[in-house]
């Protein structure tokens, strides 16, 4: 079972169809979503790469769930045939909120500095050392030195 947005999904795929709707909803406009989503139906992993990019948060949740999204096991107690449970803690706030900083800077570009200052157990490693690292390495930007 993944847990997400006080929601209960048996399977991998319909987390990430709710995932995906609910990103791009948040990109664009309902009708564009709704054709994006149609046009690569057989390929969502095309569509989440090229969401991903645009969104350190989206990515996240979509290509490192292990790490982000709570999953245990079936309501029977059984292990789930796609997914492995896991340690995860159900999201603060906060990792919201360094997500969005995350964004800032090496999306957006509107910060050339940061300074995070949070309390012990924030996230604020997993986030921009482990989460940021391998998206900038994914997609290949000018912020790795290689």
């Amino acid at each position: 079972m993944i847990y997400f947005d006080n929601l209960k999904f048996d399977t991998e795929l319909k987390y990430e169809v709710y995932l995906l709707n609910k990103y791009l909803g948040k990109h664009y406009d309902k009708e564009i979503s709704d054709k994006l989503l149609r046009a690569n139906s057989r390929d969502l992993n095309k569509l989440a790469k090229a969401l991903g990019e645009k969104d350190i948060e989206f990515f996240c949740l979509y290509f490192m769930s292990d790490i982000f999204v709570p999953k245990g096991l079936n309501d029977d107690e059984s292990v789930p045939l796609d997914h492995k449970p896991n340690a995860a803690r159900t999201l603060s706030k906060g990792h919201y909120e360094l997500w969005d900083i995350a964004n800032e800077i090496f999306v957006e570009d509107k910060r050339d500095k940061a300074a995070i200052i949070e309390p012990r157990g924030y996230a604020k490693t997993t986030i921009f050392d482990e989460a940021v690292s391998v998206y900038l390495h994914c997609y290949k930007n000018h912020y790795l030195l290689y």
